[in-house]
């Protein structure tokens, strides 16, 4: 019986040194130790990737600063032309004014503000 338990404890002992090796790296050739260190290529870092995300963020931020100056240049576009039309408006009236006026003059009667409103 003595000679099981020395031999599980051997190799017991092959086992805990072979844990040891991996978690301390004793071993500075074994596999384990590159398995470990080599990361897996779609974590791996890549610089042309990277950069070519960083140029595709900077293109994303273009087209939206344009898209955002255009939306408002379309704004004020049309701000500006409900105001054309506004003073196009006030135009006509002041010439209905004008034209009731000098009708007005036309048949004798004094033209006052207050009676063409």
């Amino acid at each position: 019986m003595a000679k099981q338990s020395q031999k599980t404890s051997v190799h017991f002992s092959s086992d805990l040194e072979a844990i040891l090796d991996r978690v301390y790296g004793n071993k500075s050739d074994s596999t384990l130790d590159r398995a470990k260190t080599s990361i897996p290529p779609p974590f791996a870092r890549k610089n042309p990737g990277s950069q070519e995300l960083k140029e595709a963020l900077a293109e994303l931020r273009t087209r939206r600063e344009r898209a955002q100056g255009s939306l408002r240049m379309q704004e004020e576009i049309n701000y500006l032309r409900e105001q054309i039309s506004a003073l196009r408006k006030l135009g006509d009236q002041i010439d209905q004014l004008r034209q009731q006026i000098a009708v007005k003059e036309t048949q004798g009667q004094p033209s006052t503000l207050s009676e063409a409103g």
